[in-house]
């Protein structure tokens, strides 16, 4: 029975067709890849930031989200979708530009290995929303989100080290 709840995910929403979810997924990410052309103009560091705030919104909200309404789902899903693919791209320049060039393999390896670890670990959070409350998962992924926004505006601007 909780094993039934794990692997229920997007794919599953009403009866909607899984090559649509996937249609609409890819197009999600073509959109979140291209939005990282933005990080010239308004900033690396602030884009960054802005993308990990609404991917937090994105995923709170579809918490609260009645499941008669896949639509929405669909809709909200997509959208964080392309937020975390703008993630991603925006992600691998704003580390490489940030970390020193005589250590900059070492500790990309290092950051890439702890995303690994994340992911690793963010089935066992979906398995927890079913074995306790099922909005769980989207608050704990939500909040990581908020956090690591705020975070990133702590950070130095990559421009201003002069590696």
């Amino acid at each position: 029975m909780y094993f039934n709840e794990f692997i229920k995910g997007i794919t599953t929403v009403g009866n909607t067709n899984p090559y649509i979810i996937f249609f609409l997924g890819s197009i999600a990410e073509f959109l979140g890849y291209f939005l990282t052309t933005l990080n010239d103009k308004f900033g690396r560091k602030v884009m960054l930031a802005l993308y990990f705030g609404l991917a937090g919104v994105t995923c709170m909200s579809i918490a609260f989200i009645p499941r008669e309404n896949k639509f929405l789902i669909l809709a909200f899903a997509s959208f964080g979708k392309a937020m975390v693919s703008a993630i991603i791209g925006t992600c691998f320049i704003f580390t490489g530009l940030s970390l020193p060039t005589e250590v900059r393999g070492s500790l990309f390896l290092l950051v890439s290995s702890l995303g690994r670890i994340g992911a690793v670990i963010s089935p066992f959070i979906n398995l927890l929303g079913a074995l306790t409350w099922k909005p769980l998962p989207y608050f704990i992924f939500s909040t990581s989100a908020f956090l690591a926004s705020f975070f990133v505006l702590m950070l130095p601007d990559p421009s201003s080290l002069g590696y």
